[in-house]
């Protein structure tokens, strides 16, 4: 089974299959050693994952999208965020209420818009829809649960891209390992020679 974005109306047009799937109500992990048991689950097949990412376009602006959880992972093809204008992001938050989890989503696609440099669109059918500016800025917001229409502007001239956008999260993580690692180095040295001080 696929989780699609597809939009096909006037200028607009495009499609998108979810890379990103979490073990709560999208698929049920390990399904196979479940035996029988596995039909008493309504999340019981295995999702499908596409894992070229293929932009959506509007006129002369091109969008990276993203759907749901794929907001907090590391964008799969993320090289190809430099080509882009912006991302955009929907999601179905109904059965998230009005929990902590609403306001997170909007916190990582500031975040989002920070790493990269890009706009990006929010758009959830009960939570915060938003228009973030490249800087992280909310610019403009709708309003918790309540029925309305965001109109805002973006700029064309967001084809930049940052450092983090050509370097793998991995390639971060091994990086501040080896910042920590030295430090710690450098620490145990100065006490070792603090404490040789002393003793002389």
């Amino acid at each position: 089974s696929y989780n699609s974005m597809l939009v096909g109306a006037n200028q607009a047009h495009g499609h998108y299959r979810k890379q990103r799937y979490v073990p709560f109500g999208e698929y049920l992990p390990m399904s196979g050693l479940l035996g029988h048991f596995v039909h008493y689950f309504d999340n019981k097949k295995d999702p499908i994952a596409e894992y070229s990412v293929h932009q959506l376009r509007y006129r002369e602006y091109t969008f990276f999208p993203m759907i749901c959880y794929d907001l907090f992972f590391e964008p799969l093809q993320k090289e190809r965020l430099s080509d882009t204008n912006g991302i955009i992001v929907i999601a179905e938050n109904t059965w998230f209420r009005d929990s902590l989890m609403q306001t997170m989503f909007l916190r990582h696609a500031q975040q989002r818009a920070i790493e990269y440099h890009k706009p990006v669109l929010l758009a959830m059918n009960r939570g915060y829809s938003a228009h973030i500016t490249a800087a992280g800025k909310i610019e403009k917001k709708m309003p918790f649960a309540e029925q309305s229409v965001l109109h805002s502007k973006i700029t064309k001239d967001n084809k930049k891209s940052t450092p983090y956008s050509n370097i793998s999260d991995g390639m971060v993580i091994m990086f501040l390992i080896v910042l920590e690692s030295i430090g710690v180095l450098w620490t145990r040295t100065i006490i070792n020679n603090f404490a040789t001080r002393e003793k002389t």
